[in-house]
């Protein structure tokens, strides 16, 4: 390679270099979501746990059929994998807390109205990176709705037709002293949900 071809080549790789630490530094400030990968803000270290925190470790999910019968569902059944079954366990959750908040909104909105309101504060670059169309292009995509498509995915290869779920964690409590067992939360969520027929 001649000199010329040498210097081109170097400033080829050192343009590459600049914009992938550049996509990375754009990634760790505006946060634009997961769907960035594998320009991401690493979010697996950046929610700390404190002493008395309740951490869930595990999630188990109980279908009730028209006739009474209770069936466990496992991710086996639902074909898919612990992580993903963690996550329709968490949108099922989701689900329950929405209507019952929808039940209790207008109580909330007039304590609302009572207290101080708080404000996030947020850096100049930082509102100015999420004013970008880069951002925009960028920005997290809704996930779909996991709480109805892996149920009716269950009732259709299964044969069951449900009319409830109780799903139940396991949850720990962090300590100084290591974890402690806490108490299981379990939620009732009636079937059909949004999304599903």
């Amino acid at each position: 390679m001649s000199p010329s071809e040498n210097a081109t080549t170097f400033r080829l790789i050192s343009l590459v270099i600049i914009a992938v630490l550049g996509l990375q530094l754009f990634a760790v400030i505006a946060r634009p979501g997961k769907w960035t990968w594998p320009f991401t803000d690493y979010p697996m270290y950046s929610h700390s746990r404190h002493d008395g925190d309740r951490v869930v470790a595990r999630h188990f999910v109980v279908g009730t059929t028209v006739d009474g019968e209770e069936v466990a569902i496992t991710p086996k059944d639902l074909g898919v994998v612990l992580w993903v079954y963690e996550r329709w366990a968490g949108a099922l959750m989701a689900a329950a807390q929405k209507t019952d908040a929808a039940a209790s909104a207008n109580d909330q909105a007039a304590q609302s109205s009572q207290l101080p309101r708080f404000t996030r504060h947020e850096w100049p670059l930082r509102r100015w990176l999420k004013s970008t169309a880069l951002f925009q292009l960028f920005k997290s995509k809704p996930d779909p709705d996991l709480a109805a498509m892996l149920t009716e995915h269950f009732q259709t290869a299964s044969g069951h037709r449900l009319v409830r779920l109780r799903v139940e964690d396991t949850p720990v409590i962090v300590t100084r002293a290591g974890q402690a067992a806490a108490p299981p939360r379990s939620v009732e969520v009636e079937l059909p949900l949004s999304g599903s027929d």
